[in-house]
């Protein structure tokens, strides 16, 4: 194959992986968003994904103004304009990327229980503004300090070790935490070992993100060009698909618990764990607990003559201290407290 066709061929991959990526990115978010709003449950997570699925729609409409110089005819757009385009795709990549990183963040410390812990949390989502910003200003630092890849036909900035390094590193970092920070989260409640490692399973999800992100850095230090365009549609849409498993999954394993009722049934009781369960609007319930709790337990006794069920929620904002509602009797218990009460029978009150 010459050098020519094995360019159009990479380009035309490229552009199918332009529109097929993002696009099923958005369907999810989209499913996200009615999910979450059909149930009330809307949150400043859900706000972020609502903002990074803007973003990869834009990005996406602008890779595919950046192939198009490249299949079709470098002198369609006027120069000023591919310039424009290119920075677009260029700045519209990290924009995506840490967008997408605020979503799981946020989703995160919508249910975090303790108040230490989300002060960390808060700090943490600082930080990863701060390193936007610099990766962001990096981009512009570093194509106009030799701006002659704006004479190129088709301009594209050769980016460099720097920027290709300054990647690698906050990708690993941030990612590495984004996995960490739900095993503290959901090692110290009383859940199953299945439960806690559907849970973690989710979150950890986030290194599929680092594994695309390194590809996208290799490509950079290998010269950019092509390789490095296909790696920057690919790793936006990804990181988005990622941010919004969480919500896919807990619907899916909400329908199959609801499948498997009447074997639970049998035995007499039957635990649900959910992410982000409650209304976030309702900043306090009628029993003084926050209803947000996005992990709750809920043991639910079916057999006829047994007391009412009982459930356990997580408050996420009342610092170490959750909301226990069982038989209509209320008691604020301590953490350590709940890891005891799951197990309870709700008839030894």
């Amino acid at each position: 194959m010459s050098s020519e066709a094995a360019t159009l061929e990479l380009l035309n991959r490229i552009r199918v992986t332009n529109f097929v990526l993002p696009i099923l990115s958005i369907c999810l978010t989209i499913f996200r968003l009615w999910e979450r709003g059909s149930n009330r449950r809307l949150w400043w997570d859900d706000a972020w994904a609502a903002f990074t699925m803007v973003g990869v729609l834009i990005v996406m409409v602008m890779f595919e103004l950046f192939l198009q110089e490249h299949i079709e005819n470098p002198n369609k757009y006027p120069q000023h304009l591919k310039i424009a385009i290119y920075y677009l795709c260029a700045e519209g990549f990290y924009v995506v990327v840490w967008s997408s990183r605020m979503t799981i963040l946020f989703t995160i410390m919508r249910v975090a229980t303790m108040r230490k812990f989300r002060l960390l949390l808060r700090g943490v989502a600082i930080v990863f503004a701060m390193t936007f910003v610099i990766l962001f200003a990096q981009v512009f630092w570093v194509c106009e300090r030799e701006p002659g890849w704006k004479d190129l036909a088709s301009p594209q900035c050769e980016l460099g070790d720097d920027v290709a390094v300054a990647q690698i590193t906050t990708d690993i970092i941030a990612d590495a935490f984004l996995i960490i920070a739900p095993v503290r989260l959901v090692w110290g409640v009383k859940l199953s070992w299945t439960q806690k490692m559907r849970i973690i399973a989710i979150f950890s999800s986030s290194f599929i993100t680092t594994a695309v992100s390194l590809y996208h850095a290799s490509t950079v230090l290998r010269g950019g060009g092509l390789p490095e365009a296909l790696g920057a549609v690919i790793e936006p849409s990804v990181t988005l698909i990622v941010a919004n498993l969480n919500v896919v999954v807990a619907f899916i394993f909400r329908f199959g618990a609801e499948d498997r009722q009447a074997t639970a049934a049998s035995r007499g009781t039957r635990d649900i764990v959910t992410i982000g369960s409650g209304d976030p609007r309702s900043k306090r319930n009628r029993y003084g607990g926050n209803m947000m709790g996005a992990i709750s337990v809920t043991t639910e006794w079916e057999h006829d003559g047994l007391p009412p069920p009982t459930t356990i929620m997580l408050d996420h904002l009342d610092g170490d201290n959750i909301t226990k509602k069982a038989s209509g009797d209320v008691a604020d218990e301590s953490l350590d407290s709940v890891q005891k009460v799951v197990s309870w029978h709700a008839g030894s009150d």
